[in-house]
């Protein structure tokens, strides 16, 4: 039996910069430069990238919006060296991968709902990195099946890459894991108990 988590258990404690690795899963990149790193995502919504700058800023990290040429969104931290850790940790190689164990909490299921969450007809969706390797796709799902979501990955050319999490009990358990919507969030891009799909 998953013991229950939740964002507002001890919300204060959850706002460290290891949260962030809810957007690794989600897209999201490193790059490294001397001690420092910097972490950057692009997202389809602007109100995604203002969320997650509210996010970087949270952490000691301002957030900044760059322009893209392909009408997308992105937001990046500056570099800093609390970012290195993160990089370390997940870089195998040329690879992005999260260490082995990496444990999906409740902050970081949310930051990844942010930048890659939406409701589709049979439950609700969580975006993975479009570049990433499958062995991070791979990990990610097992992190979501360890905090009880086990989802059905999606591949490209099925709407994905994406884990789709069905079923009233784990909608309803992601969302209270992850806590309420952020206000500027459309209703479908948050998972609501009312998300069609099998108990």
């Amino acid at each position: 039996m998953h013991e229950q988590l939740t964002l507002f258990d001890n919300e204060a404690a959850n706002l460290e910069v290891a949260d962030l690795e809810g957007l690794l899963v989600a897209g999201a990149g490193l790059v490294q430069r001397g001690a420092d790193a910097r972490l950057s995502i692009v997202v389809t919504e602007r109100w995604r990238a203002i969320t997650i700058a509210e996010a970087f800023d949270q952490r000691g990290l301002p957030g900044e919006e760059v322009q893209t040429f392909d009408a997308q969104f992105a937001v990046r931290t500056p570099f800093h060296r609390s970012l290195l850790p993160l990089a370390i940790r997940w870089s195998r190689g040329s690879s992005k991968l999260p260490p082995a164990g990496w444990p999906l909490t409740p902050a970081r299921a949310r930051l990844w709902a942010m930048a890659a969450g939406r409701v589709d007809p049979s439950g609700f969706l969580l975006g993975l990195g479009r570049t990433d390797e499958e062995a991070c796709w791979a990990a990610a799902g097992r992190a979501l099946a360890a905090a009880g979501l086990a989802g059905t990955l999606l591949g490209p050319r099925s709407g994905g890459p994406a884990y789709r999490i069905v079923g009233l009990r784990r909608t309803r358990r992601l969302r209270d894991m992850i806590g309420p919507a952020p206000t500027t969030t459309p209703p479908d891009a948050w998972p609501s108990p009312e998300v069609p799909g099998r108990h």
